[in-house]
């Protein structure tokens, strides 16, 4: 092989390398696309679109302002006692044994609520969690006691709650 047909085969070579690259950005493009029009998908939740509810209330779920729990699976994970000395563990716990019981819907990027337990220093550690499980702040309902047992009120989108501190910010000129 003399020097001409070397470097043609190096280029060749180079091309082949090349375009396999260009294809393989392509898919990643298109991969990040379709999760970011998902994540802008779920910050735009209303009660209307959750497909799941997860209790970690403790309390069962009968009544919801305006029926809006009706027709949605309801997951229901009993937290128990929470040891103070060991939230970060307990929340993982917690997230351990819900996700493989909302699985389908995490693949699915459905839309999911949560009723989060009423320990507030439980929920600082819980909150990252589920952030990290949707990718998203997620929709958070407030179980409340009537005379008819728990209700629920209609679920806080809390992107919407973070964006708003966002444009704050922006106002402030931080």
């Amino acid at each position: 092989m003399d020097a001409v047909e070397g470097i043609n085969f190096f280029a060749g070579v180079a091309e082949l390398i090349s375009g396999a690259i260009m294809l393989y950005q392509g898919w990643k493009l298109k991969k990040a696309k379709v999760f970011y029009q998902n994540k802008i998908r779920q910050m735009a939740l209303e009660p209307d679109d959750i497909s799941v509810i997860v209790n970690l209330s403790g309390h069962p779920i009968a009544l919801s302002e305006d029926n809006w729990h009706q027709g949605k699976k309801i997951v229901t994970i009993h937290v128990g006692h929470v040891r103070p000395t060991h939230l970060n563990e307990e929340a993982d716990l917690i997230v351990d044994i819900l996700k493989p019981q909302i699985a389908y819907e995490l693949e699915r990027r459905m839309p999911i609520a949560f009723v989060l337990p009423g320990m507030a220093m439980l929920n600082h550690y819980l909150m990252p969690k589920i952030y990290g499980l949707l990718g998203v702040f997620p929709l958070v309902a407030v179980a409340f006691q009537t005379e008819r047992g728990y209700s629920l009120r209609k679920p806080v989108n809390l992107n919407t709650v973070y964006e708003a501190g966002e444009g704050r910010q922006a106002q402030l000129g931080i």
